[in-house]
């Protein structure tokens, strides 16, 4: 697998793929795979940067499954792959690719967030938030994805976010808007600025 996410771009996405469907079925198992892991996360970073849009998605689903696998995992390897996800929120304009971000992040307990990158988080939220505001008509999948990353950032928010002063100022500095996006969303951004 590792040296099929070398090849090209139709065989870099299955194999990125199934190195997800690895990691899920460890997870499942309960099995120890730390040799295994480092190489994975390589793969999938390269594959990320290098590959076409199915591989990135592919990429992203391996990335939720190897976040599910965080509590044992590395606090280095989560670091390289919420860089890489995340900068990848601030560039994609692909749905699917955003979705399958969102939901690999998801995946990972805030508690196991490295210093500093609930603001990472939060700022890709938003990104892909402003992204979907600047949509002429909303369609089912995107609101669906703005769902999505509302979620995500109200549970970044309440789980730790609302005590880092990075955060807070970032979603004080784009209350007018976000509080357009759901009345939970309006309410926990008064909270904070009551705080």
């Amino acid at each position: 697998t590792m040296r099929l996410a070398e090849c090209n771009d139709k065989i870099k996405c299955n194999a990125v793929r199934c190195i997800g469907y690895i990691f899920d079925l460890c997870a499942t198992l309960e099995t120890d795979i730390k040799g295994f892991t480092g190489q994975a996360v390589d793969c999938i970073l390269t594959a990320l940067r290098r590959g076409n849009t199915k591989s990135q998605w592919n990429c992203c689903y391996a990335a939720g499954s190897f976040f599910k696998l965080s509590v044992s995992a590395d606090a280095e390897l989560i670091s390289r792959i919420l860089t890489s996800v995340t900068s990848l929120m601030k560039s994609s304009v692909n749905y699917k690719v955003l979705s399958h971000a969102i939901s690999a992040l998801s995946q990972l307990e805030r508690s196991l967030y490295p210093p500093g990158r609930v603001f990472d988080v939060c700022d890709s939220l938003i990104q892909v938030l402003l992204l979907l505001g600047r949509q002429k008509a909303s369609s089912v999948k995107e609101e669906d994805l703005k769902e999505l990353a509302t979620q995500l950032l109200m549970a970044c928010i309440e789980e730790g976010g609302k005590d880092d002063g990075k955060v807070v100022e970032l979603l004080v500095s784009e209350k007018d808007w976000l509080c357009t996006i759901s009345e939970e969303v309006s309410g926990c951004l008064k909270r904070l600025e009551g705080n």
